[in-house]
């Protein structure tokens, strides 16, 4: 990355998930899947996040990861309970974030939304004009074909957000790994 390529204070993706253990989790498990060293894991989750923000704060703009970004967005998705916090905090509680895979040969530029979906390469120079950190290691200029996209949309109001934390699973107090290990009595 380059100082030209930002200006100012750019919005990085650890600094918009708000969650430095989270974030090692999905680097974490994208290295793990993605056959890719630690270094590069952490940089492509980035850029997944940041993607993920601006499709939240941009109502109906499709914008598709590069092929690399597009395992970051990947990784995040099987977070779930954390993909959905991350949508109610900046979707407002209102707008709900989508990935959408293409078919292989099969592009369609419209998304459900009505918005023309955006191949990579143009997505992130709108990342990089909108004030966000792009990193074009990871977003080469020659992908130009969408793989996938991601999208917001308003959902109805009439209903509370499903959860306000992150769902990690995490050891109850008392309970132990082995099998046949006691576990505590649920609460009442």
């Amino acid at each position: 990355m380059t100082e030209s390529d930002q200006p100012g204070q750019a919005k990085t993706g650890l600094t918009l998930l708000d969650d430095s253990t989270l974030y090692v989790r999905m680097t974490t498990l994208m290295a793990e899947r993605g056959a890719v060293d630690s270094e590069k894991a952490s940089r492509i989750i980035g850029q997944a996040v940041v993607l993920a923000h601006y499709a939240l704060t941009h109502l109906n703009v499709a914008l598709s990861p590069s092929s690399d970004v597009a395992r970051g967005v990947e990784a995040f998705v099987l977070h779930s309970a954390d993909w959905e916090i991350f949508s109610i905090r900046y979707g407002g509680g209102r707008n709900r974030l989508y990935h959408v895979p293409c078919l292989p040969g099969k592009v369609d530029r419209n998304a459900p939304s009505g918005a023309t979906v955006v191949g990579p390469s143009e997505s992130r120079l709108v990342l990089s004009s909108a004030g966000y950190l792009t990193d074009p290691d990871l977003w080469p200029l020659h992908e130009t074909t969408p793989r996938s996209y991601l999208f917001s949309q308003a959902c109805c109001n009439h209903h509370e957000a499903p959860f306000t934390e992150s769902l990690a699973v995490r050891p109850q107090a008392g309970s132990t790994n082995e099998p046949g290990g006691a576990s505590p009595a649920p609460a009442a």
